[in-house]
């Protein structure tokens, strides 16, 4: 066991602070420890909820690297999270879970393809406003709301500018607009007509 640690130890980057007390670790360090307790006993299956959550992003990479040797050398790393990005990182299958219920899995080029080709418009509103009228457009798939922002997915070809045309005398409430390529956030988002929640570093 003495040898597994070491060799853990060395493996996760900890080996230099071995000597220090755990209070002293960073939130980084700590993450890393717990896997370190996890891999004593060489489990074949490796279960983590949200490990990157409140990571810095020097840590969250160095994390991010480790696991990825983890699952090359054949332990099966189950993540839970909401973090769209580590898991079109990280994962090779995907499951979506609302309300308790599984709502579709599969492979991530597989579930991509589902939104491959459209836009998600992010519109950071002043004010509220209905999302009927965006709900109407043939080139809304889907549309919700968090918080103050407006979450859109737009259908294949489709121009972001028709969502703006639809808001009419509204669009001056718009203070802040963005379009980027879909996510499995979106996949999630087409599926239920929810956004996943942020995720906060």
């Amino acid at each position: 066991t003495r040898d597994r640690l070491d060799e853990l130890f060395r493996w996760s980057g900890l080996w230099d602070a071995r000597g220090q007390l755990v209070g002293e670790y960073s939130l980084g360090m700590k993450r890393k420890l717990n896997l370190v307790e996890a891999l004593v006993h060489r489990p074949s299956i490796l279960l983590l909820d949200e490990p990157t959550l409140a990571l810095d992003y020097r840590a969250e990479l160095d994390l991010i690297e480790r696991l990825q040797l983890l699952s090359l050398t054949g332990t099966a790393v189950v993540l839970a999270t909401n973090d769209v990005h580590l898991a079109e990182r990280l994962c090779d299958y995907v499951i979506f879970l609302h309300d308790g219920r599984l709502i579709r899995e599969g492979q991530v080029p597989e579930l991509l393809t589902e939104v491959a080709g459209s836009k998600e418009v992010q519109l950071q509103m002043s004010s509220p406003i209905s999302l009927e009228s965006l709900r109407a457009l043939a080139a809304v798939e889907a549309a919700n709301v968090e918080g103050d922002t407006v979450h859109i997915i737009l259908a294949r070809g489709a121009n972001p500018a028709q969502v703006l045309a639809v808001l009419n005398g509204t669009a001056d409430l718009v203070s802040n607009m963005r379009v980027r390529r879909p996510n499995l956030g979106d996949v999630f988002l087409k599926l239920t007509g929810v956004a996943l929640p942020a995720v906060h570093r």
